[in-house]
């Protein structure tokens, strides 16, 4: 029986106010993983030279016609954690700028010395922060996983 590696990618943008603190904007989204992390990770098991996948580092916030707003390293939050069915890498990217700006998609990228690899994305967005709002972008990369009976 063939058994398949599963990656899942959750992830959530999220407008704060900072004054009060309330969210006043939430979207979440499933499974926008990037062909790289996919290439880095056979990359890297096969052995193949400078191949890695390396640390998540960089949130890229792209405006609705998907050019670069700004990026956003390194991560307020990062941290591996498992559980008894898989583990999982958990980053959080924020700007309490006062840049006003329309999110249009995000995309988050790992780093290994000068090497950028794309891990995931998410297009569609159509968020704005204004000047009071604290952007917040989460990501969770869930890798699951099977225990061999022995």
């Amino acid at each position: 029986m063939r058994e398949s590696l599963k990656v899942v990618g959750i992830g959530v943008i999220r407008l704060i106010d900072k004054g009060t603190g309330r969210v006043r904007l939430e979207k979440a989204w499933r499974n926008d993983i990037h062909s790289g992390l996919a290439s880095g990770v056979c990359g890297e098991l096969a052995g193949e030279a400078d191949v890695h996948v390396g640390k998540l580092e960089q949130c890229t916030l792209r405006d609705t016609d998907y050019n670069i707003i700004k990026t956003l390293s390194p991560p307020s939050t990062l941290e591996h954690r498992g559980y008894s069915d898989h583990d999982d890498v958990h980053a959080i990217w924020e700007d309490a700028s006062s840049d006003e700006y329309t999110v249009g998609g995000v995309s988050i990228a790992s780093v290994y010395n000068t090497t950028t690899r794309a891990i995931a994305f998410k297009s569609g967005l159509n968020v704005s922060k204004t000047s009071t709002d604290k952007l917040v972008v989460e990501w969770v990369i869930n890798v699951y996983f099977k225990t061999p009976p022995w």
